[in-house]
């Protein structure tokens, strides 16, 4: 994977900011974190909130989650699933909890691969949108930004403030957390950045569209007339 990332630096250097954090996660704790131009230099030990003493003692929410997956492998009946995708789709949305990507567009378990983290960004999701495409056959991406983002009008600025003085941490001015201030342009930014994305085929489609969370409907984001 590291050529991967070496591969995509290369043709594309100023687009790698958001492949640093889970690295940046793994060197605070070291105290040594050093990822291109991108550096977290730690200021205190470690995080001032409170820590699990193990990850191997589960939560009670945990533990009422596994028993919920007790009842669910009982009745088990997809081992004979494909693994690729049946409708050579994928979905990149949001992580926001209010999206449920399969049931608001008619899809099944299967139909698609779903990739999703903070504001549905493109550039933080291309390693698994490279995987999908070029070893799992999906050919055509769905793009789903939606009102009511927790990254419109999210300030980098303010919130790398707020882990400096929350987390003892300072955090490079190269690293973006990738908000933006319209919601329309954000899909047009990330519709042109994959296709334009040197690891992706040429001509795959790409389309993209906006999640109402309070209706549930979606709707298309022309392209900009040039």
């Amino acid at each position: 994977m590291n050529s991967f990332l070496r591969s995509f630096s290369a043709s594309s250097p100023s687009r790698m900011s958001s492949f640093s954090l889970h690295r940046a996660r793994k060197g605070l704790e070291s105290g040594k974190l050093s990822v291109g131009k991108e550096r977290i230099t730690p200021l205190k030990s470690y995080s001032t909130k409170t820590v699990p003493k193990s990850a191997s003692e589960p939560s009670n929410l945990v533990k009422n989650l596994l028993k919920n997956n007790e009842k669910f492998a009982s009745s088990f009946a997809l081992k004979d699933m494909p693994v690729p995708p049946k409708k050579k789709l994928m979905i990149l949305t949001c992580m926001d909890c209010r999206i449920d990507p399969l049931e608001a567009m008619g899809l099944g378990l299967g139909d698609a691969h779903i990739i999703r983290n903070a504001g549905g960004r493109a550039q933080e999701a291309v390693r698994s949108i490279v995987i999908s495409q070029q070893l799992l056959g999906t050919e055509e991406v769905v793009i789903l930004h939606h009102t009511g983002c927790g990254l419109h009008n999210f300030k980098d600025k303010e919130f790398k403030e707020k882990l400096n003085k929350e987390l003892g941490v300072h955090v490079d001015e190269h690293l973006s957390f990738l908000p933006f201030t319209d919601l329309e342009e954000s899909v047009r930014e990330d519709v042109e950045f994959l296709e334009n994305c040197p690891l992706l085929i040429k001509g795959m489609k790409v389309w993209g569209g906006v999640y109402h969370v309070e209706d549930g409907r979606i709707t298309g984001v022309d392209k900009k007339n040039k």
